[in-house]
């Protein structure tokens, strides 16, 4: 592609019309081995005369590399306006001569179809007027396809740990309600006119010795300690404060995102965080493939944290690139508010017991859950990803240990595939399961019936004795969760009199939430009869719907249930409550995961 600039001017001067002296200066962009170009320049005023006509040449009156410059009359009689300027490209030569119209080059503006400009001309003024053309020569190359884009991106960001005075900055309060010594980390970004703003940041890392603190920017806004995801307060940070929000400027979406941290004992402590801005959305978070994106990086010495700016000098927030790799962020500041993405692991092949699934750094997800949307999206597989055994390890660096857990990486609920931990799986039915197998797999178990009777395909107990009998399992569910629970239960029940089996979740928050309930309690049935040293097997809870008329239940299906809070244990209950016995319950299967 050849490009060439063209000027036009014209200056009031004597002549033999009406006006002034016309001055045309053609100039190339880029005509990289030409050797000359020639041009017809043609004025012709408002009532369709011509002025003047030319042919000039790049060698006698330019650079000799396609640029011209003329100067001639144009008619600067009112009546007579606006001049029309033509200009026509008749060839164009390299070293070697000239070069072939149609071959070597497109004219884009042969005889007889000018490039035409008009202007009017006033006497004794100066007026311009300017070509723009692009000539096509043949290539004689092959191709680097390069392309820049640019982002406009305006961001300030600090780490402050003292004041104006120079004193400890004091902002959150401390457990004794005192206000306390506090680091603030600060970001604010704003993007193109007309453009929507959103920030990215990392986890925000406190590292001393041997102990981690992780604060996660997007469990606020607000104080986080009185969230119990945070895991705040700790050694080292005792609260943590989330603020987010935006400012229009005009035309421009301001977006602004800091965090304060309390600082309990930090001595030899550092911090570390990342974050970056985009005048509209990144894909999940992460920058393009292919592109240096500019980051902010704070890595401050808390030992000597005073005020520090963003590239500033002393190296604590900085601004950097990513290489062309990209960089994913978790978490998110936009029009919504903060969150955290979800980052979905796609389902390859299977994992075995003994080989158990893990991060390909070697560490280990709290829950199949975390294995399947891994929150910070930076963690990967080596090997099979769909269902099958994992190693977990939900407390961390906590006393318990890491261990093999079964995970259902596929069965979807509420529309999300997968991430469910497996607490129980006993199936009877099978013919494999024993009630030894059963009690193995009961983390706690609270109350037992003493006639209970292993059978081929289930488990059966029966109130022999006349008396007020409740069985009531309780398994610990012992790993992070949403809430969401998934119970495949066959159990059945003959009753005479006041029988039930239930089945009912356990939450963090101290309720207890019924998943089903199988009933054939009567009001004012036979169980108010019984002493309330019996009645007080009973769990205390009484199904929704009362008065059935039939003594036989089943259940035999399973029950996807959303509690929308932690789950931290289930109880499988049953309890008979009749005066001559008689009453059995089977059970056949039971097999429970929460995510």
């Amino acid at each position: 592609m050849l490009s060439i600039v063209g000027l036009c001017a014209c200056a009031g001067a004597p002549g033999d019309v009406p006006g002034g002296r016309l001055a045309i200066d053609v100039a190339p962009l880029s005509l990289t081995g030409l050797a000359d170009a020639t041009y017809t320049l043609r004025v012709v005023n408002g009532l369709d005369q011509e002025v003047w006509v030319k042919t000039v040449t790049s060698t006698q009156h330019g650079d000799g590399a396609g640029a011209v410059s003329y100067v001639g009359p144009c008619d600067a009689d009112p009546a007579a306006q606006p001049n029309r300027i033509e200009l026509v490209v008749d060839g164009i030569a390299d070293a070697s001569g000239a070069l072939t119209e149609g071959v070597d080059w497109a004219n884009p503006a042969p005889t007889g179809a000018p490039l035409v400009l008009e202007a009017t001309c006033d006497p004794d003024r100066d007026v311009a007027v300017d070509f723009d053309i692009a000539i096509a020569r043949a290539a004689r190359q092959g191709f680097f396809d390069v392309a820049v884009e640019l982002v406009d991106v305006f961001c300030s960001a600090k780490l402050d740990c003292q004041n104006d005075s120079g004193q400890p900055l004091q902002l959150l309060h401390n457990a004794d309600g005192q206000r306390d010594t506090t680091a603030v980390l600060a970001l604010a970004c704003t993007g193109g006119p007309g453009s929507t703003t959103e920030l990215y940041m990392s986890d925000i890392v406190v590292t001393c010795g041997g102990d981690t603190t992780t604060i996660d920017p997007a469990l606020g806004p607000g104080k986080l300690s009185v969230i119990p995801a945070s895991g705040l307060p700790d050694t080292h940070i005792f609260d943590a404060l989330v603020t987010a929000g935006s400012e229009l400027l005009g035309t421009y979406d301001k977006k602004y995102w800091n965090v304060a941290l309390g600082l309990a004992d930090v001595t030899g402590c550092t911090l570390s965080a990342t974050a970056t801005a985009s005048d509209g959305a990144l894909t999940d978070g992460a920058t393009p493939v292919g592109t240096t994106w500019p980051v902010i990086h704070w890595a401050g010495d808390f030992d000597a944290c005073t005020r520090h700016g963003l590239d500033s000098g002393d190296g604590v927030v900085t601004t950097q690139y990513t290489d062309f790799a990209g960089q994913s962020f978790p978490h998110y500041a936009s029009a919504a508010g903060i969150g955290t993405y979800v980052f979905e692991i796609p389902i390859v092949g299977a994992l075995v017991q003994g080989d158990a699934g893990q991060w390909e750094d070697g560490t280990y997800a709290v829950s199949c859950y975390d294995y399947r949307y891994p929150s910070a999206g930076l963690y990967t597989y080596t090997g099979s990803t769909g269902d099958g055994w994992y190693t977990i390890d939900p407390d961390g660096a906590g006393a318990i240990a890491p261990y093999e857990v079964y995970c259902d990486q596929t069965t979807a609920s509420a529309g999300v595939d997968g991430g469910w931990t497996l607490l129980v799986d006993w199936n009877r039915e099978t013919g494999t399961d024993s009630w030894a197998t059963l009690r193995t797999k009961m983390v706690q178990v609270i109350n037992q019936m003493g006639e209970q009777v292993d059978r081929a395909g289930y488990i059966e107990w029966s109130d022999l004795n006349a008396s007020y009998d409740v069985m009531d399992f309780r398994v610990d569910a012992g790993v992070p969760n949403a809430g969401q629970i998934r119970a495949t239960i066959h159990a059945q029940g003959v009753s005479n009199e006041d029988s039930a089996i239930l089945f009912f979740t356990h939450l963090a928050n101290g309720t207890d939430v019924n998943v089903v309930c199988a009933d054939d309690a009567r009001t004012g049935g036979a169980w108010t009869t019984y002493t309330a040293a019996e009645r007080a097997y009973y769990p205390g809870y009484i199904c929704p719907v009362q008065g059935a008329a039939a003594y036989d239940y089943t259940w035999n299906t399973t029950y996807d249930q959303d509690h929308g809070s932690e789950i931290d244990a289930f109880h499988l209950v049953s309890f008979q409550a009749d005066n001559n016995g008689g009453d059995s319950s089977y059970l056949f299967k039971l097999i429970v995961y929460v995510r």
